[in-house]
């Protein structure tokens, strides 16, 4: 439902002090993204950034002399949230212009505006752009991108070759009757390991005999007949290779972008080990996809293409929707900035983008995200991003902060997308204009440990209830002996004051969420100096 929601009135002075723009145009500052640039990081999640030495400074600025949030008086936001222009909040910046549900909520805006307005000494208006969920490859894919066919790889970047394919072993080193440790299953969904095919899951199993394995773990759907996979299998190569270290992207990189773009052969070459011995196994997976199997097959591309025809339309909807709310409340600066005086003008100062999960985890925009160069489409679509927002906003030479995705921290298996958010930072073209930052560099590993534990315990809930029949005080008793064996009370104490939201969302934390809008602002003023 649209609502135009009118400018939040100020609660309290920044320090007593209000700051007028003098003969100096109005610093504006674009804050554009995803779901972490809108921020689900609960208020209350502040207690915890008291709690470590390091950032308790930042805590100190965040709060008033009545230990209430600050309002800055001389920072306002205006910031869209659905999709339409006159859906919006506006106002002195405070907690709340986070995420919408579930709140008060901050995202990076709230110390990006903090310790902006400490450096620069003198108005601000922020304009946020955030919207869960999209794309830069789609939704967010800018107007100079167009129909993009990717290059083997980025040509600025260093070319990487493919790594030789692993040969299938004669035999593996596991026990008949091996099933993987808890650790290798979902434990959001409680579901064991990921999704392969219709029903069929699979969990990693690390390296055996030189490839990395696929245990199946739950069965394909009840319907199929005689298919060659079943609970306790292990798929140890597909297509006469061995599965590569990170075999769920293997799977899907020829699963879904070799198999089934064919319009000819949707057939898979499995090799399976069952009861000690490898064998190979052709699987048709049009017999499985369609009621008429082969027969089928044209009808489903002639259907993918009607569909992508009518979605086509939608690509690039949210760039042009971003574009479109900065300029509207450029338009009209004083409906949302009341002091604002048209004779001394305004500066469109510096652009942050924070953004990159539904890319991340992409396979059918980047078939090769598995291996080194693939996401260098990210890359390029980015540059091409830069390139666009400073045309299309008249700022030819506007600093460009780039937030790289650092959910999970430095972890291995995020390092090529890192890497590629990263790129245009390093181009000769953006020196001294764009910076990257790298946000897995807040990420708070006590609290993803301490959730995984939290993990646990609702899963031994769920049993202890559904499966074992308590309720009431038997299982309150027996949950609470549980957890004692899970955490300490201080840890409890620390979980329960961190962390407000998933992991993907940087576990809604004010304290990681709040170092990466620092970062973002001594990035900028970099930058801008």
């Amino acid at each position: 439902m649209a609502m135009l929601l009118a400018g939040i009135c100020c609660v309290q002075a920044v320090e007593g002090e209000t700051m007028s723009l003098g003969s100096r145009p109005l610093k504006v500052f674009i804050l554009a993204g995803q779901s972490n640039m809108e921020g689900h990081a609960q208020a209350r999640t502040f207690d915890h950034i008291g709690m470590d030495p390091v950032t308790a400074p930042m805590l100190e600025k965040m709060l008033g002399p009545d230990g209430e949030p600050r309002v800055l008086d001389d920072v306002l936001i205006a910031s869209i949230r659905g999709e339409a222009v006159t859906e919006e909040l506006f106002g002195p910046l405070n907690v709340g212009f986070g995420a919408e549900r579930h709140g008060p909520k901050i995202g990076p805006e709230y110390t990006f505006g903090i310790y902006m307005h400490e450096a620069l000494r003198e108005p601000i208006l922020l304009i946020k752009t955030a919207w869960g969920g999209k794309s830069l490859s789609f939704d967010f894919r800018p107007p100079r991108a167009g129909e993009w066919t990717p290059p083997p790889v980025d040509p600025e970047l260093e070319d990487v070759q493919k790594p030789d394919p692993l040969p299938i072993p004669a035999s593996l080193d596991i026990p008949v009757g091996f099933v993987p440790s808890r650790e290798h299953f979902n434990p959001f969904t409680r579901l064991p390991g990921f999704f392969l095919y219709k029903g069929l899951r699979g969990a990693d199993m690390g390296q055996h005999n030189g490839v990395y394995p696929i245990y199946i773990c739950q069965d394909i759907r009840a319907d199929v007949d005689d298919f060659p996979l079943r609970k306790g299998d292990v798929i140890v190569g597909i297509n006469g290779e061995g599965l590569t270290e990170n075999p769920r992207d293997h799977w899907r990189r020829v699963v879904w972008n070799e198999v089934m773009k064919s319009e000819v052969d949707w057939t898979l070459t499995v090799a399976r080990w069952r009861d000690g011995n490898i064998k190979s196994f052709d699987i048709d997976f049009a017999a499985i996809a369609f009621p008429g199997g082969r027969a089928d097959i044209p009808e489903f591309f002639r259907q993918q293409e009607r569909e992508r025809q009518e979605k086509a339309q939608d690509e690039g909807l949210y760039y042009r929707l971003m574009i479109k709310y900065i300029q509207h409340v450029l338009a009209d600066i004083e409906r949302v900035y009341p002091d604002y005086d048209p004779e001394q003008g305004y500066e469109i100062a510096g652009f942050v983008w924070f953004q990159g999960w539904n890319d991340l985890v992409d396979g059918n925009a980047y078939p090769r995200r598995g291996q080194p160069g693939g996401y260098d489409m990210y890359s390029w679509l980015l540059s091409q991003l830069i390139r666009d927002v400073r045309t299309d906003l008249a700022a030819p030479d506007m600093p460009f902060v780039i937030g790289v995705l650092g959910v999970d921290g430095h972890t291995e298996q995020h390092r090529e997308f890192r890497q590629a958010m990263a790129a245009p930072a390093s181009k000769p073209e953006f020196e001294g204009t764009v910076k990257a930052v790298e946000t897995a560099d807040f990420w708070d590993a006590q609290l993803e440990d301490l959730s995984r534990r939290a993990n646990r315990i609702n899963m031994k809930r769920t049993e202890l209830s559904m499966k074992h029949g308590l309720q009431g005080a038997e299982l309150t008793e027996a949950l609470a002996a549980y957890e004692a064996t899970v955490w300490t009370p201080e840890e409890k104490a620390i979980h329960a004051a961190g962390v407000s939201n998933a992991g993907f969302h940087y576990l809604g934390s004010a304290k990681i969420l709040g170092q990466i809008g620092k970062a973002f602002a001594e990035a900028m003023v970099e930058l801008i100096k």
